[in-house]
């Protein structure tokens, strides 16, 4: 049986007992009764109370755990749409990434091929040219096994006249001057 059916019981019996009257010798012996069913009828009274205030408690930690479920939802979802933001920009940064990794190799074919176009044209300095516009005017250039050119063979028109000129003892303008003035002088 529960607390509060007992109570409405002893306020029941209470109520009759009030309105019952006995003569003088009955009342003395309903008074004690009366007042035992009073004692206990407060004491449930302070257990229900307390019962209820303990209800409310609990109701208040409920409704506190509600509310924090609700925000740490509310904070997960926020963490969620967040981590849905940062999966989109970083597929963006890759296929930056990619892109840029894709420039980088355009570049560097551009400087392999700008540096291998240096290369050639340094080739070609100066003594180099000297010596193929020498050949290409006749003189005769001995080579040797090193791809050095060594000596230069000078002929007259006529071919008589053949000069040999070292170019390992001279540099290249002192050799280039004794080409051009034996070419000029046999012209």
């Amino acid at each position: 049986m529960s607390v509060s059916t007992q109570m409405e019981m002893l306020d029941v019996f209470y109520q009759k007992l009030e309105s019952f009257s006995l003569k003088d010798n009955g009342s003395d012996i309903i008074k004690p009764v009366c007042e035992k069913a009073n004692s206990l009828l407060d004491e449930e009274r302070e257990v229900v109370q307390k019962l209820e205030k303990e209800v409310l408690k609990e109701n208040e930690k409920e409704a506190e755990l509600l509310r924090m479920m609700n925000e740490a939802k509310t904070v997960l979802d926020m963490h969620q749409q967040k981590v849905k933001e940062y999966q989109a920009l970083l597929e963006q940064e890759n296929e930056l990434h990619k892109n840029l990794l894709k420039k980088i190799e355009v570049i560097k074919e551009d400087i392999r091929i700008e540096t291998d176009n240096e290369t050639a044209a340094d080739d070609l300095s100066g003594e180099s040219v000297k010596l193929a516009i020498f050949r290409e005017m006749g003189i005769l250039m001995k080579v040797d096994d090193d791809y050095q050119v060594k000596r230069s063979f000078l002929n007259t028109d006529d071919g008589h006249e053949v000069r040999s000129i070292p170019l390992e003892n001279y540099n290249i303008n002192t050799t280039s001057k004794f080409i051009w003035d034996f070419i000029s002088k046999n012209m």
